[in-house]
């Protein structure tokens, strides 16, 4: 029998039409074998936090269930991205403005930190636009 596991994903977005890029990287995940859709939350509207923008961000929060590895959910999260059109600079630091963001939030009950992936997500707790669409999927 395959074993699963309940994962939390945080979806953010705060260029071009954040509510429909939301949805496509949310459907772009469940499209991908090894992976059901369970719910995700409402938009959530939230000012940037830790950088300078002039556009707020939409938010969301999805639990899927899966049988991939904390590592292959990472590298669909950072394929979906690419392709839905985050273009990710390194020369430049601290957060920037972007199409879609999506965050391993919780794997399961498990814990992981290495220089790849932490999990659970480091500031899942000092994030309302993590927290408030979260508790309204998983109370």
């Amino acid at each position: 029998m395959e074993t699963t596991e309940t994962v939390f994903i945080g979806l953010g977005s705060n260029l071009g039409d954040s509510v429909i890029l939301l949805q496509e990287g949310w459907k772009s995940i469940g499209s991908h074998q090894g992976v059901t859709l369970d719910t995700i939350s409402l938009p959530y509207l939230s000012s940037p936090v830790g950088m300078a923008s002039h556009f707020w961000f939409t938010n969301a929060v999805g639990m899927l269930t899966t049988s991939l590895t904390a590592g292959e959910i990472l590298e669909l999260l950072l394929d979906t991205e690419k392709r839905l059109g985050r273009a990710r600079d390194e020369s430049r630091r601290g957060y920037q403005d972007r199409e879609i963001d999506l965050d391993l939030l919780y794997f399961g009950a498990q814990i992981m930190d290495s220089p790849r992936l932490t999990v659970p997500h480091p500031h899942r707790n000092d994030r309302l636009f993590v927290l408030e669409p979260m508790a309204a999927i998983a109370p």
